[in-house]
């Protein structure tokens, strides 16, 4: 097992390739998911790759975190399931648990987005400016010989731009996913779109860092970004919105989505640059 490098000791559960659900017990869950994909963690997970992590509880003792885990273990198939579905009825990330203290977990990375091997929980990512990832992408779709792009209107209970304008579909990485496999998870979650990894066309990565002040707490965004866009044409009907964080959408011609931005016709967290640097990217400046 690895050396405590922080007070703290995870039980964690993951999904594996096949969809069964392992439960395990660790001091560093980066380094734990990163060893169950390259076949050097458990036995059970060594022919079941890729895992992704989809439950956290941390505890401030390894007898705490042990126990819970061999707890989790002795659950059926169908009481796990229902651990996770509590948790995305509840509005919450899918990978933040109960027992323990409940936590979202991010990979910190260097300047390049690559993980450093710690990780740190997205409040305080947020409250301390720590460097984190996340994946954005943007839905394009071709009407009436015109390009138009969905924006997403923030839930106002989010922790920052509530009631804004924003990218088509974009979220945090938890720790031990990468940036595709995220970004393929946000537009299932958010939007109810299936899409495959080829779909996703790469525009670029950004560095974006930010201070503000949000429902009165200080807001510090320092985030490492790959940029996607999808071309899809759907009606907004189609999209099966995930109310806790997207309250409704709205497509719009590019040209009028860059003049607002540009002009701040509209609430909204919409960098030109990106804007500029998707639209490039589709061939559209």
């Amino acid at each position: 097992m690895e050396q405590n490098e922080d007070p703290h000791f995870y039980a964690y559960m993951v999904r594996c390739a096949d969809e069964t659900l392992y439960s395990g017990y660790t001091t560093n869950l980066s380094r734990r998911v990163a060893a169950h994909n390259s076949g050097n963690g458990a036995k059970y997970t060594r022919s079941r790759r890729p895992v992704k992590l989809v439950w956290v509880e941390q505890y401030s003792t390894k007898h705490e975190a042990m126990q819970r885990e061999a707890a989790l273990k002795k659950l059926k198939r169908a009481e796990k399931l229902r651990l996770l579905e509590q948790v995305r009825r509840c509005g919450v990330n899918e990978f933040i648990g109960g027992g323990g203290n409940a936590m979202e977990l991010l990979d910190i990375v260097d300047k390049n987005g690559l993980p450093t091997g710690e990780t740190v929980e997205r409040e305080l990512a947020h409250r301390n400016g720590i460097r984190h990832r996340t994946s954005h992408v943007w839905i394009l779709r071709k009407q009436n010989n015109t390009i138009q792009v969905l924006l997403q209107k923030r839930s106002t209970n989010k922790d920052s731009y509530p009631g804004c304008y924003d990218i088509s579909s974009a979220g945090h990485i938890p720790c031990g996913e990468d940036y595709l496999d995220s970004a393929l998870r946000e537009l299932q979650e958010e939007l109810g779109i299936h899409a495959t990894a080829d779909e996703l066309q790469y525009c670029g990565c950004r560095h974006i860092e930010f201070h503000g002040n949000f429902h009165g707490q200080s807001f510090w965004d320092n985030q490492v970004s790959n940029i996607y866009v999808l071309w899809r044409d759907w009606d907004k009907s189609q999209f099966q919105l995930q109310e806790s964080e997207v309250e409704s959408v709205l497509w719009i011609d590019w040209d009028t989505c860059l003049d607002m931005v540009k002009n701040n016709r509209a609430p909204h967290c919409i960098r030109v640059c990106e804007l500029e640097m998707v639209f490039s990217s589709a061939g559209l400046l």
